[in-house]
């Protein structure tokens, strides 16, 4: 049976917050991270023309398997990933305005060690309320993915 993005994202428990998609490991796998990232994609792929994506991460261990996982879906998905490794998020949204290209930064930020939270930006910024509840309720089939990270 092929596992729908939002039935993925709602068995999760991670929700949006202040800022991004954030919640406890225990419930953020890469499964979750791809569903996120596959849902995204479909809300703004046709309102921008763009063929690659932007990726970076915060310091904390659990954020390059997520990224793994972000970067794997938009393999699968048809689109490059530009992998910027260990970047502040002010300077990954910086560079996707400036170049006019979507982002998504895994940053857990301000919380615990043992949550961690993806957020993602349009080609004209960050994502809005709106969009939030759109990624939620996409109902996509999960895309077959593996997850890797692209070199830099």
């Amino acid at each position: 049976m092929v596992k729908q993005t939002a039935a993925v994202l709602a068995k999760s428990g991670i929700v949006f917050g202040t800022s991004g998609a954030r919640g406890l490991l225990s419930q953020f796998s890469q499964a979750v991270a791809a569903a996120f990232t596959q849902n995204f994609i479909s809300i703004i792929k046709n309102q921008y023309a763009f063929g690659e994506v932007l990726l970076a991460i915060d310091a904390r261990p659990s954020s390059e398997p997520l990224a793994a996982a972000c970067a794997g879906a938009l393999h699968a998905l048809g689109y490059k990933v530009r992998y910027f490794g260990l970047l502040p998020t002010p300077a990954l949204a910086w560079y996707a305005l400036t170049h006019n290209m979507p982002a998504i930064m895994v940053t857990g930020s301000h919380i615990a060690d043992d949550q961690n939270g993806l957020k993602f930006f349009r080609p004209s910024g960050e994502i809005s309320k709106a969009d939030e509840a759109a990624i939620m309720q996409q109902q996509l089939p999960l895309v077959s993915f593996i997850p890797k990270l692209p070199q830099r």
